[in-house]
């Protein structure tokens, strides 16, 4: 069976926000992590081709705008804010209840 593409309200493929489920489990363990450990692994590169792909931008064009406008955090800030969020919703009891147990 073919299934078109899903595409966003914009007209451009959607596609999941990078990082998703794959990820949750190691943002623990990238926290606090140096910008020079972070690098080899790739993260960025792979938020960058994604977003350059959404974006229809060609290979040598500035990415970071496309970020911007797609409202997508650098590698390092996302983990970061990730962790903020499980523990504010830890603390407000707002965790699902797989968290809690």
């Amino acid at each position: 069976m073919f299934l078109p593409p899903a595409t966003s309200t914009s007209g451009s493929p959607a596609i999941g926000t990078p990082g998703g489920s794959a990820t949750r489990v190691s943002n623990a363990t990238l926290s606090g992590l140096p910008q020079s450990t972070l690098a080899p692994l790739g993260l960025q590169r792979v938020l960058n081709a994604a977003a350059r792909l959404v974006c229809d931008l060609r290979p040598r064009e500035h990415v970071t705008n496309a970020l911007i406008d797609l409202h997508w955090l650098p590698v390092a800030a996302r983990i970061e804010f990730k962790i903020c969020v499980l523990a504010y919703q830890s603390l407000d009891s707002t965790a699902p209840a797989y968290r809690d147990e």
